[in-house]
């Protein structure tokens, strides 16, 4: 269920920074993406999930998957979004997303990692 409400927030998100560009700064809003494109980058950011768990599993250092990780990430932004509301969102999600995860660690205490 927390991925299904994370989903939901990074998707208004985006709606609401498309908006919010289109009528404060006039920006035009970037296409309507294929199918094809979108399950392309939605397949690509299963890979990149698939592939930290891999890399961590396989007793690759931090230092090497936070830079591994982070090149994905580029490459991932550079093909599939390039825009300002796509970068702000993906700012937000790199530092919200792990403070809700330290938040929910620590209050509940119903998983830990090792």
């Amino acid at each position: 269920p927390l991925f299904a409400v994370a989903g939901a927030l990074i998707g208004y998100l985006y709606t609401i920074g498309d908006d919010l560009a289109e009528k404060k700064a006039g920006v035009t809003p970037p296409p309507t993406p294929t199918w094809p494109f979108t399950i392309t980058s939605i397949s690509f950011f299963t890979f990149q999930y698939w592939l930290s768990g891999f890399l961590s599993s396989s007793g690759v250092d931090s230092s090497s998957i936070f830079a591994t990780m982070s090149l994905m990430a580029l490459l991932g932004f550079a093909v599939f979004d390039r825009t300002l509301v796509g970068f702000l969102t993906s700012l937000a999600t790199a530092i919200g997303g792990p403070l809700i995860e330290i938040f929910l660690l620590s209050t509940f205490h119903d998983y830990n990692y090792n």
